[in-house]
């Protein structure tokens, strides 16, 4: 029930939840911001290095199948 944390204390009570909605008011769209950041981050730093390394794993791969077909049987 919303009257039991300081039933004698109105405006106490009051001032609590109006605290504890503003604070979370204010960090939602902190966090949502962050998580936001966090994957664009992720994804400007990620994706160049993946594409890389399949790059280098691809010309790796090439160059050995070309070794072994010119090697005789």
């Amino acid at each position: 029930c919303k009257y039991n944390l300081y039933p004698e204390k109105r405006a106490l009570r009051y001032t609590t939840r109006g605290l504890v909605a503003g604070t979370a008011a204010l960090v939602t769209p902190l966090a949502v911001a962050t998580g936001i950041t966090l994957c664009a981050v992720g994804t400007v730093i990620g994706l160049p290095t993946y594409g890389t390394y399949r790059l280098v794993k691809h010309i790796r791969n090439k160059s050995r199948a070309h070794r072994s077909s010119r090697q005789p049987v």
